[in-house]
């Protein structure tokens, strides 16, 4: 009798259930729960970063775009005018009797000269000079030409005479970066000239390259109108995305410093 009772406790308590903590299934369904929402976070921050990039990428493109149909604008109206005018007088000028010639050839040289102003300004606009030697040098001269559209901006420049060159590609980036941003910044400034300096400075540390663009502005509006604006922020993601370095602004009052950080590319 007291065999066939223990066995049937041993069947009672093989197919009893399992008391189980009443906090154990809220919990691990709590716990699934984060883990969905922080997948799915994680999930819409890439997609917007993704999307922020190709924007940024279009952007670039675009302005890439616009810069070639000015060039071509300056081949079809400057040049190739400039080219018909010195045609015209070589004729004239071999038509012309003895006696005219002083004042034909004077018309000519000048329609020469023109061209000739004419295409250099082109062949610097398509690839600028000194990038191949310094890139330094290079920003100067860039800085010259902006200086010449401005002259009431004051614009400096500390740059280092010993500088480590890099390659062709990653110092014309960085000079058509500088010159997206310098065109931002006049832009912003040109209704009410609030723009008072621009100060450029490159510095080099071992392999890191730092570049700071410091903007001083009359009013904090005209700061906040750059801030503000699509461009500079399109700029920033296209910097960090085609140089893989950091980009940052430091503001103080009405002054902005724009840093770049970098490690470019070395010559082959």
């Amino acid at each position: 009798m007291t065999d066939c009772y223990d066995l049937w406790i041993q069947r009672c308590c093989l197919i009893a259930p399992v008391p189980h903590s009443p906090s154990t299934c809220p919990n691990a369904l709590t716990t699934a729960l984060v883990m969905i929402v922080i997948v799915a976070v994680l999930l819409l921050w890439l997609l917007a970063a993704c999307l922020e990039v190709q924007r940024s990428l279009q952007w670039w493109q675009s302005q890439q775009i616009q810069q070639l149909a000015q060039a071509s604008e300056v081949i079809r109206n400057g040049l190739l005018q400039d080219s018909f005018v010195v045609r015209r007088n070589l004729e004239l000028l071999l038509n012309q009797p003895p006696d005219g010639l002083n004042s034909s050839g004077e018309k000519c040289l000048a329609a020469l000269e023109q061209l000739h102003t004419s295409l250099k300004a082109l062949g610097h606009r398509l690839s600028p000079p000194y990038l191949e030697v310094s890139l330094p040098l290079a920003i100067r001269h860039l800085l010259e030409e902006w200086r010449s559209q401005f002259p009431e901006v004051p614009l400096q420049a500390t740059l280092p005479h010993d500088y480590q060159q890099a390659s062709y590609e990653s110092n014309r980036l960085i000079l058509m970066v500088l010159d997206e941003l310098l065109k931002l910044a006049f832009t912003s400034a040109a209704e009410n000239h609030s723009l008072h300096s621009i100060h450029v400075k490159l510095k080099q540390q071992a392999s890191i390259h730092t570049f700071a663009i410091e903007f001083e502005y009359s009013d904090v509006f005209s700061l906040n109108h750059l801030l503000t604006t699509v461009d500079l922020r399109y700029l920033n993601r296209v910097f960090q995305v085609m140089t893989a370095g950091q980009c940052w602004q430091r503001r103080h009052g009405a002054t902005l410093t724009w840093h770049l950080q970098w490690q470019p590319k070395k010559l082959r």
